[in-house]
């Protein structure tokens, strides 16, 4: 499986939004609420990543993330960074448009020198490809998707199961519901958790999962190899915009599939693949959808 760019210098002059097509994109949103000794593990596993895969041509932005939001503008001699409170009663958008507080192109800067909605309307599709990496120091408990994790064992208590052994559901459909946006946008999203207690992946996993992209879970940044794996991620090849469509015999039908893709809406059995790469795996499970053929 191989992945590559070609780049063509046409002449004439063409806008700022025409020079960004065909362009790698990878964003970086980072939890401030956090330890210095996060913040610095985030720091190398980024380097990791510009060694890894994020040569010229690519285009890199950053964002923080706590009780308020922080696009940084790293093209100058001294970055600025533009930040925006979000209040705690918000029900999924803050009241003003990410393109207001600071232009994309301004955000996205070449590696050689809400952010779905950001990255995929103004412009349209203006990248080959766009990554965003979260880097969470436990799960989400401010705003809009914030989760409840005092639910880890209590609801199992009064019922006598082991809560560690308990498989729990989404407790919120926020972030299935963004992983649309993530999908519609053509957006891989990766989650990167350091947390040694309960972090409810079983409600962010749909971000990676619908996306094509990584679940990663550290539970402590003294034993982590998050750098490691960053540069092992993004360092091998992979696929973007992929299109996976199941042929099979009349007798038989799917009944589950899994993977990290999502169904088309209107095509039955085709699935649409942000992003994979050679270690990505799909299955599905068949039922027989008559007895015809062994009627004989």
């Amino acid at each position: 499986m191989m992945s590559s760019f070609i780049d063509l210098e046409l002449p004439g002059e063409s806008s700022s939004s025409e020079a960004m097509q065909a362009c790698p994109v990878y964003v970086a949103a980072v939890d401030l609420s956090s330890s210095e000794e996060f913040l610095e593990l985030t720091k190398s596993a980024w380097l990791a990543a510009l060694e890894a895969s994020l040569g010229p041509g690519s285009l890199f932005g950053l964002a923080t993330f706590s009780d308020k939001l922080g696009l940084y503008d790293v093209q100058g001699p001294i970055p600025v960074v533009k930040n925006v409170f979000i209040p705690a009663d918000t029900e999924g958008t803050i009241p003003i448009e990410l393109g207001d507080i600071m232009p994309l192109l301004q955000f996205l800067a070449p590696v050689e020198t809400s952010l779905f909605n950001y990255l995929g309307s103004e412009y349209g599709s203006t990248f080959a490809l766009a990554r965003a990496c979260a880097f969470l120091s436990g799960p989400p408990d401010y705003g809009a998707g914030q989760l409840d994790t005092r639910r880890y064992g209590e609801q199992y208590a009064s019922k006598g199961e082991d809560a560690d052994r308990a498989l729990l559901p989404e407790q919120t459909p926020f972030y299935k519901d963004l992983a649309a946006f993530a999908v519609q946008a053509g957006v891989c999203v990766d989650i990167i958790a350091v947390k040694d207690e309960y972090t409810d992946l079983a409600s962010l996993k749909f971000l990676c999962i619908e996306s094509g992209g990584s679940l990663f879970l550290y539970t402590s940044t003294d034993d982590s190899t998050l750098p490691q794996d960053m540069y092992r991620m993004l360092s091998r090849p992979y696929a973007f915009g992929c299109v996976l469509q199941l042929r099979m015999s009349v007798e038989f039908k799917p009944s589950h599939s899994y993977g990290h893709f999502f169904p088309d809406p209107l095509y039955e059995n085709v699935q649409h693949v942000i992003c994979c790469d050679s270690y990505a795996t799909y299955a599905y499970d068949f039922e027989f959808a008559n007895d015809v053929g062994f009627s004989r």
